[in-house]
């Protein structure tokens, strides 16, 4: 399912939500690199951000009680699509997705 991209208002939403739900992000450690080749360092790079990402969205599904009816109109407003009729799994994808555009673990902090 695709997403709008997020602008400016959409991040003092996220901020909103995220201060509804008392979400604090743990900071993304960069993994030494040093004695990898390149191939290797990008690989490793991506294996670590993929797991923060997962950590991130567990921790963000685990609260998200908190903000419910915020976060079914945050993602109603970036998909067009009424929340209520998306699986749970499109609504884990999208989720994904809205945290993963840039700007958006920024509002966390």
């Amino acid at each position: 399912m695709e997403i709008k991209q997020i602008g400016v208002d959409e991040l003092f939403y996220i901020s909103e939500i995220a201060d509804k739900m008392d979400l604090e992000l743990p900071e993304f450690k960069q993994p030494d690199l040093s004695n990898l080749d390149e191939k290797e360092a990008k690989l490793k790079l991506e294996e670590e951000q993929t797991k923060f990402g997962i950590k991130i969205t567990t921790l963000f599904a685990k609260k998200a009680h908190k903000a419910k009816p915020e976060i079914k109109a945050l993602i109603s407003r970036l998909t067009d699509k009424n929340v209520d009729e998306m699986s749970a799994k499109e609504f884990m994808d999208v989720l994904v997705k809205i945290i993963s555009q840039d700007g958006v673990l920024d509002a966390f902090k």
